[in-house]
């Protein structure tokens, strides 16, 4: 789990913990459109439809070049 916010992250730490499934999560504060920590090719799936909705909020060409950061970033980590 990737959030920006530190405070995000714990609560996600927390929520998982609780669930019982923290086992089977990492949780890092960290920028989703770059994910810096992440080697390319390294994963299988990413989703993120609240962070897709966070940056492309208009039809515009700040919104669509965020996307297009967003994608990059998510082809080069995918592992196929």
């Amino acid at each position: 789990s990737v959030d920006n916010s530190h405070v995000g992250v714990e609560k996600a730490r927390e929520a998982a913990r609780v669930a019982k499934n923290a086992k089977y999560l990492e949780f890092r504060v960290e920028d989703a459109t770059i994910l810096q920590s992440v080697k390319s090719h390294s994963v299988s799936l990413v989703v993120d439809k609240g962070l897709i909705d966070a940056l492309h909020p208009r039809d515009d060409e700040e919104s669509r070049a965020s996307m297009h950061t967003l994608l990059i970033t998510i082809d080069r980590v995918l592992s196929f």
